[in-house]
């Protein structure tokens, strides 16, 4: 384990604290994030891994994993990234019938256009919601946060999907 671990640690929960209390106010209803690093042996350790349990409390789940070497560029991300999962909870899907409905709208577009493509629509339908989810939820924050929110999807692009190097 990183002997500053405890340290990035510390900063992502004065980050997600920070969010929390200056963006929203502390109205959000929903429990703070559990927050965890990732070790290089684990498998989500590349990217990290961010998600919501619906439950009973809607308990956002931030597991960081490879972190910059800057500080201030994790503190960065962490807000980036609690704002994200806070704006599913606010606006994209806000309930699970919400995100029933998108299944089912996913489900019925296939079928009428799409059919023919013989995907496993049914296995494909949760992640082609999230992605959708994804895209409003980030619009949200962009018009929110431009330049937090543009910086960090530019971060992620370098970081995990282009294999040359962007200036």
């Amino acid at each position: 384990m990183p002997a500053n671990i405890e340290i990035y640690r510390d900063i992502a929960i004065r980050a997600v604290e920070s969010v929390f209390e200056s963006e929203y106010h502390n109205t959000l209803g929903i429990p703070m994030p559990q927050i965890k690093i990732l070790l290089p042996d684990d498998a989500d350790y590349i990217t990290g891994q961010y998600y919501i349990m619906i439950d009973d409390t809607w308990q956002i789940h931030l597991n960081f994993g490879k972190l910059p070497i800057s500080f201030k560029e994790f503190e960065d991300e962490v807000k980036v990234l609690t704002r994200h999962e806070i704006e599913h909870y606010m606006c994209c899907p806000f309930d699970v019938i919400t995100h029933l409905r998108m299944l089912k709208c996913i489900i019925d577009v296939y079928k009428k256009e799409f059919s023919h493509l013989d995907i496993d629509i049914q296995h494909a339908c949760g992640s082609i919601s999230n992605q959708a989810a994804d895209i409003i939820v980030d619009t949200k924050n962009y018009l929110r946060n431009p330049q937090d929110t543009l910086v960090s999807e530019i971060n992620w692009i370098k970081k995990y999907c282009c294999p040359i190097k962007l200036k």
